[in-house]
């Protein structure tokens, strides 16, 4: 039988108290499903419900409406290793073209389920960082242009795949790249059809993800050169060496500082 620790819990460890006798979590793919049967008294708890929805329920008197606390961000992953999202100009050029306050709008409504923030780890984390400040959220259409003209583009079709989660933020994202003369193939599918696709680098150039933050770098998904869109920067995989075997969090914090400006220096994302 379980014997908790007597320590306080923290989130990692500590001791943990079981206040009911079974909780069940009952996948429904459909949000306004979900909603629905909440409202209806069928669930106690619904997660992932249409953002739209979030007047109307923080005043609805049995539902209790709460945006959650940050746990992730939302990016476009470029494919670096074949097709012309590999060409670092080509991505350099995605990224100053993008104003992110409407993109984030349109994906997510209310501001209370978006912010807008350069770090690759969250506020509320002892990562956070804002090195590459400059670099984010310039919404420079001309200049754009003017990146795209140096990277040899031609109007080349770039196929950009999108779940349902992500589509309207990606979609919004589209209308802004087309104004700098990008050419989009925006597809829309199931994340399973997604997740399988992205397995073959020569199906696609960009696809919409998002990322689940973790309390160390060296955990976090678009840091591993293995990730499908496959980071393989010889200098990112010095620094996540050192930082997986350097114990001094001073040293480490300036590490996450140097693969953070690496991040957007090379546009990995």
């Amino acid at each position: 039988d379980y014997k908790p620790v007597e320590l306080p819990a923290n989130g990692f460890g500590g001791k943990k108290v079981a206040y009911v006798d079974e909780i069940q979590f009952i996948p429904i793919s459909d949000e306004a499903v979900r909603l629905t049967s909440v409202e209806g008294g069928e669930y106690d708890f619904a997660d992932f419900v249409p953002v739209d929805e979030f007047n109307r329920l923080k005043d609805h008197p049995d539902i209790q409406a709460l945006p959650s606390a940050p746990r992730a961000w939302f990016a476009f992953q470029f494919n670096k290793r074949a097709g012309i999202m590999s060409e670092m100009k080509m991505r350099e050029a995605f990224l100053t073209a993008l104003d992110m306050g409407p993109i984030l709008a349109a994906g997510y409504g209310d501001e209370a389920f978006w912010r807008l923030d350069p770090s690759i780890m969250l506020k509320e984390q002892i990562w956070w960082s804002d090195v590459g400040k400059e670099k984010y959220n310039q919404g420079d259409i001309e200049k754009a242009k003017k990146l795209l003209e140096e990277a040899g583009y031609k109007g080349e079709e770039i196929v950009w795949m999108s779940g349902p989660l992500e589509y309207n933020l990606s979609l919004a994202t589209k209308n802004q790249l087309e104004k700098a003369d990008f050419n989009i193939d925006l597809q829309a599918m199931e994340w399973a059809t997604l997740a399988d696709r992205r397995k073959n680098p020569e199906l696609w150039n960009i696809f919409s993800t998002g990322m689940t933050t973790k309390p160390d770098p060296t955990m976090f998904t678009p840091l591993n050169p293995a990730y499908a869109g496959w980071w393989e920067s010889p200098k990112l995989i010095e620094l996540m060496d050192k930082l997986a075997t350097e114990t001094d969090f001073g040293k480490r914090y300036k590490l996450m500082e140097e693969i953070q400006e690496l991040f957007y220096t090379e546009v990995s994302y």
